[in-house]
């Protein structure tokens, strides 16, 4: 069946029938010239499609801590993914600087072509772009097994690691990065040099408030209380017991990261 279109002057010819995510859909075909024909696809507001879609993606991609889209088409299959994945956010990349974009940050992409790739450039606000942003975690620990076993852990989850093997380097690595360089100190305790309290004390009294407000959490063998408050009382987050347990550890990230 053809239906004239005798303002533009194409045509509408039957459907072209798909299978997507299981779920059948027929695309009307627009006539563009006297040979050619191209289906008209329209997802972003057919939701049984947009969350089928969205179930088979989240099976084939590795695991995540959020989803960037540009907008505007992506928009509605991200927000499905994050719900679905149980994350709290994604972020839309914006094809202009917005006016209610605050600090807005520029970042420059690739679109891989069938021939060449072509560059643009996007948009995000200051707290999206933030919010993306690698997790620096710097683990201060004189014991080599000990660091290699929490970097592999740490690397394995997303992290990107950097260590120090007393508190003195620690303080340095500190002053020496950009400001907001690491998101956490992860401090072992007892170093030559200098301990893990009074590096801690020594972060603290940075003039850079960025810096000295990094989370700083103390790993240590000493498991009683008075260990506890004498990390909380030099300036430490929180207490994890050596040999630290997986699973209590990824549980003091995320309380400190989020």
């Amino acid at each position: 069946m053809i239906k004239d279109n005798s303002e533009g002057g194409f045509k509408m010819k039957k459907y072209h029938e798909v299978e997507i995510a299981g779920l059948k859909r027929q695309l009307p075909l627009y006539q563009i010239d006297e040979e050619t024909w191209i289906p008209l696809f329209i997802a972003y507001n057919d939701v049984p499609l947009i969350q089928a879609s969205a179930a088979e993606l989240l099976k084939k991609v590795p695991d995540f801590d959020c989803i960037v889209t540009e907008e505007i088409q992506g928009i509605s299959l991200a927000y499905a993914m994050t719900l679905l994945a149980e994350k709290d956010r994604f972020v839309v990349a914006r094809k202009s600087a917005k006016a209610y974009m605050d600090d807005v940050v520029a970042i420059q992409v690739v679109e891989h072509g069938e021939e060449e790739d072509h560059y643009k450039r996007l948009y995000l606000s200051k707290d999206d772009a933030e919010y993306i942003a690698d997790k620096r975690i710097l683990l201060v620990d004189d014991n080599d097994l000990n660091r290699e076993i929490a970097i592999t852990l740490l690397e394995d989850e997303g992290f990107t690691v950097e260590y120090a093997v007393n508190g003195c380097e620690a303080v340095e690595k500190i002053m020496d990065a950009p400001s907001g360089h690491y998101q956490l100190v992860l401090m072992d305790v007892q170093m030559p040099v200098m301990n893990g309290y009074e590096a801690t004390k020594a972060i603290r009294r940075l003039n850079d408030p960025t810096r000295a407000q990094v989370p700083i959490l103390a790993m240590t063998a000493d498991a009683f209380e008075e260990d506890r408050q004498k990390a909380l009382r030099s300036g430490m987050n929180g207490h994890l017991t050596k040999p630290v347990e997986i699973d209590k550890l990824f549980e003091a990230l995320d309380e400190v990261l989020s």
